[in-house]
């Protein structure tokens, strides 16, 4: 095969490349985001109903 044909395959195999990374990249940190989101409802309920129970502790403590 001449020379150009190689250069020519290889500039579409570092295209096809650099896309299909670009792409993974893009969805692991799409993942990595929807994970810290889901930690962070988490937490936030977690810490909602500590402080409703400490509601109702106080509560009690003042009766």
């Amino acid at each position: 095969m001449p020379t150009f044909v190689w250069i020519i395959i290889l500039l579409i195999l570092a295209v096809v490349g650099f896309a299909s990374g670009t792409l993974y990249r893009k969805k692991v940190a799409e993942r990595e985001i929807s994970s810290a989101e889901d930690e962070a409802k988490r937490i936030i309920n977690e810490a909602i109903k500590n402080a409703e129970s400490k509601k109702r502790e106080a509560l009690v403590e003042a009766k």
